[in-house]
């Protein structure tokens, strides 16, 4: 949820079904009113750089931006679909890393802390999830990093 002034406020989420939602109000959130447009994308969050524009992001890299105060928006960017999945993101203790390229190829899978020291490193041949224990690692933001004969692909991962 983002406020412009006092009285213009946004704020994004996603339905159980994939779909997003943007709701909008202009008496400081007393009362609420959802875009007419219809998001076939799970949004994460939105920001606006000043009272008639603004982003909202969410999965697979998707950027929306949001133009004339919220009455119309252009998607501006939209990544390929990501080769790497790791879930639960946060985790605690177990975590599940898949290479989504469905191929039975070898990955070299490097988890580094945030100041970049290598903390896990293993192979995973193509298809099949592989749950890793992450409960020997301390609480905070790291770095997963997953590289092919494709090119190499990094998430971030939050250890609770």
């Amino acid at each position: 949820m983002t406020f412009i002034d006092d009285n213009h406020g946004f704020v994004v989420g996603s339905d159980d079904d994939g779909t997003g939602y943007i709701y909008s109000t202009i008496n400081g959130g007393i009362s609420w009113i959802e875009s007419s447009n219809t998001f076939y994308h799970l949004f994460n969050s939105i920001c606006f750089t000043d009272v008639r524009t603004g982003y909202a992001v969410g999965g697979n890299g998707m950027i929306l931006k949001i133009i004339e105060g919220g009455t119309n928006s252009i998607e501006e960017n939209q990544l390929p679909e990501s080769l790497l999945s790791i879930y639960p993101n946060p985790a605690s203790t177990k975590m599940t890393i898949k290479d989504n390229r469905n191929l039975p190829e070898e990955a070299t899978i490097n988890i580094y802390n945030i100041t970049g020291i290598q903390v896990i490193n293993f192979k995973i041949l193509g298809k099949d999830p592989v749950e890793i224990d992450v409960s020997s690692l301390k609480k905070g933001m790291y770095i997963v990093k997953m590289e092919t004969d494709e090119g190499v692909e990094s998430k971030m991962l939050v250890i609770e």
